[in-house]
């Protein structure tokens, strides 16, 4: 039998008629504010229903997402007051997302409740809010956490307009476990919605979830990945460009190594989607990635280098630039690279150029440029450099000197440019002139000699004394050589003589530097200043300048610095310097460089280690006996078989038989250098039957070399891979 009720008394009736006043007006308030907003439609359905309003729900909800319809009952709650409620439920949701402006009071009595009827509502009308409602309802999606919602969240995002997918976007942070979790479903509409909210978010940590996806049994998935891709590193490459006026520097270079780690692993699945929007990133983002495209160029069979050159012979992207230059110095690219550069014609392509000359600092790309022949295009990059700005019109010019073609062609080019306003411009078609021996330039350092009131005309009369002395009072020559020892000898030589540092022979880079040491003081500290120039190429080319001139031990701490820059081009410069200060600091330092990101940088750490003698160096020169790299592993094998280590005379024989020619190459360069003559019949077998032109040109001239009378050096290789015989004769 059913209890009696308890008696109600005159104030518990006055509390629930107090209650019911509250529940309505509230309710009545709630439906005016719903009419007034965009969703009116769908939350006046919800609210409408006739079954919402006979059966209320219970607060709690479990299992599936539930139907939303039931919202005002869910919203209203057990008994109690309301505004108790509002401020005891979710304080640190509610109290700080609507403390600055507040919210609609449909949105105010959603974010008081913290069920999944709730947040399926949130979710309905989260399109349809304006601005600040939108942030306010997104903020308690997010900080409420619940999955289901959440999943949902990332699913409708390819459908939501430009505003509301930013919004989120710049919370993606705080939606990784869920966008992780799109990408595994198996419905296409979560992974496009997944991959939507990388691409706009622009994410690098999240790339990797884009290299996977390239590589889906969708191709859909794959396409939408890629382009996603694409787009990223678009974005991010050009945030690098600019990065002097990018806030959060730190976390700019963190999200591309994580960029760049996804494209590594994206080129070297290339077999497993063929989407060249992934090559083409990967070529974007220069020395991150060229190390994954190297070695994925050296392994047999592989399908990625036409690719590569359909992608570098048709670019016009300035993005581009750097890996146009960089593919100079890989065989099977230079051909593509040289046809890209004699093409460009677009002035934003030949801006890229020059902001990138610093990579002519990398001998192997300085060599690719002579591919570049002479023709039209000259013209062309000579009449797009007036349009450059001061700095960028002389890297043009320094570029355009180290490309082929005949001296005369070139010369003639510079000639027009004498009469440019700009010093800088002047100077760099000054020292093309004087990293020239032939008679169209020496002309050339004639005319500039005699330029009265140009700065450039003093160096080249001390050139053209150099060259003819015999002639040079047809210049006024001796007044005028007499003047640059004074002023330009002091200043504008030095400035003149690091600028052009590359280009000079090492018969003129030694003459130089001997006339600097004796007529000016405080080179140190101008070596010095370069060393911490922004300008990667200038760290380099100091380091050098420094060692010609005999100034390495006083700029000792700035090398050691350099030896941890992030360029690679500056580290490895730097490694490759420490060889001439040996010491305790250069020892730990090239014990480290050896494992660097960069091969290079290892092969030069290799190359130091064996030069320098130190007494533990075999355990981490034997590491390096298996690098991918083929510089690295021949400067390894070299020095092992220095102190006659079996092992790297297996490694040499095997190189000699690698599928790469890259391999073979260095192997030839080992026995040509070490003058090996116990695989001479080997060396005679690959003369005539290598596949490639160049790994065969490279065994003629050993052959050649070596001669009847050739010395070998003393090592020794496994008896059995050469013929059954060891080669142990006296040094050379």
């Amino acid at each position: 039998m059913k209890a009696a009720p308890a008696p109600r008394t005159a104030i518990g009736i006055a509390t629930g008629v107090e209650r019911i006043t509250e529940i309505r007006r509230i309710t009545q308030q709630t439906h005016r504010e719903i009419r007034k907003m965009p969703c009116s439609k769908r939350l006046r359905e919800i609210i409408s229903c006739p079954k919402a309003k006979s059966n209320p729900p219970k607060a709690k909800f479990r299992g599936a997402m539930p139907d939303p319809r039931p919202l005002v009952w869910s919203l209203l709650g057990p008994m109690g007051n309301w505004k108790t409620q509002a401020v005891t439920r979710e304080p640190s949701i509610s109290a700080d997302i609507m403390a600055s402006r507040p919210p609609p009071p449909a949105l105010a009595l959603l974010s008081t409740e913290r069920n999944r009827a709730a947040d399926a509502a949130l979710l309905e009308a989260l399109p349809h809010f304006e601005s600040h409602a939108r942030t306010t309802a997104v903020e308690l999606l997010i900080r409420r956490g619940h999955a289901p919602t959440l999943t949902s969240l990332v699913r409708r995002f390819d459908d939501y307009d430009d505003d509301l997918k930013g919004l989120i976007g710049r919370r993606v942070g705080e939606l990784h476990t869920v966008t992780r979790a799109a990408f595994a479903s198996t419905t296409f509409e979560d992974r496009a919605g997944a991959i939507e909210l990388i691409r706009v978010s622009g994410d690098g940590k999240l790339a990797y979830l884009l290299a996977d996806a390239v590589r889906s049994s969708c191709h859909r998935t794959r396409e939408l990945a890629a382009q996603a891709l694409g787009e990223v590193t678009g974005r991010m490459v050009d945030g690098l460009q600019n990065i002097a006026q990018a806030p959060g520097v730190t976390s700019l270079h963190t999200q591309a190594d994580a960029l760049a780690e996804a494209l590594r692993v994206a080129v070297q699945r290339w077999e497993l989607h063929f989407q060249p929007k992934v090559l083409e990133a990967a070529l974007w983002m220069g020395d991150r990635v060229e190390d994954a495209i190297r070695e994925k160029l050296q392994e047999p069979a592989t399908k990625v280098a036409h690719a590569l050159c359909e992608l570098i012979e048709a670019g016009s992207d300035p993005r581009m630039a750097g890996a146009v230059l960089r593919s100079l110095a890989i065989p099977v690219l230079r051909p593509s690279a040289a046809r890209a550069l004699a093409r460009s014609d677009k002035p934003a392509f030949l801006r890229a150029l020059a902001r990138q000359g610093w990579l002519l600092a990398d001998p192997e790309i300085e060599h690719g440029c002579r591919w570049v022949h002479e023709g039209p295009w000259g013209d062309g990059w000579l009449g797009q450099v007036r349009q450059l700005a001061e700095s960028e019109a002389a890297a043009a010019v320094r570029l355009l000197g180290v490309t082929g073609g005949t001296p005369e062609w070139k010369i003639e080019r510079f000639r027009g440019l004498l009469d440019d306003r700009r010093a800088e411009v002047r100077r760099a078609v000054l020292w093309q002139a004087i990293g020239d021996p032939s008679k169209q330039a020496t002309d050339l350092l004639t005319l500039i000699a005699a330029r009265t009131g140009d700065d450039t005309a003093e160096i080249a009369a001390r050139e053209c004394r150099r060259r003819r002395p015999a002639n040079v009072a047809s210049i006024g020559g001796t007044e005028i050589v007499s003047a640059a020892e004074g002023r330009a000898g002091a200043g504008d030589a030095f400035e003149a003589f690091f600028a052009e540092f590359s280009r000079l022979t090492s018969a003129e880079k030694s003459m130089l530097a001997g006339q600097m040491k004796g007529s000016i003081t405080g080179l140190a500290e101008r070596v010095r200043a370069k060393c911490a120039s922004p300008n990667p190429i200038e760290r380099s080319r100091a380091v050098r300048v420094a060692k010609a001139l005999g100034l390495l031990q006083d700029i000792a701490d700035e090398v050691y610095q350099l030896a941890h820059d992030r360029e690679a081009v500056v580290r490895s410069t730097a490694v490759g310097a420490l060889m001439e200060l040996p010491g305790p600091t250069t020892i730990r330092i090239l014990r480290n460089a050896v494992n660097d990101p960069d091969g290079r940088v290892q092969a030069n750490a290799v190359e130091a280690l064996d030069r320098l003698n130190v007494e533990d160096r075999v355990p981490y020169l034997k590491a390096k006996l298996n690098s991918p790299h083929s510089r690295v592993r021949a400067n390894a094998v070299r020095a092992l078989l220095r102190v006659e280590l079996r092992e790297a005379g297996e490694v040499l024989l095997d190189m000699l038989e690698d599928p790469s020619e890259a391999h073979r190459l260095s192997a030839l360069w080992v026995i040509e250098r070490m003058r090996l003559r116990s695989v001479l019949h080997r060396i005679l077998e690959i003369s005539h039957d290598d596949p490639d032109d160049r790994v065969r040109q490279r065994a003629h001239r050993v052959v050649r070399d070596f001669g009847p009378h050739g010395e070998p050096r003393s090592v020794a290789l496994p008896a059995t891979a050469v013929g059954g015989s060891v080669d142990q004769v006296g040094s050379a």
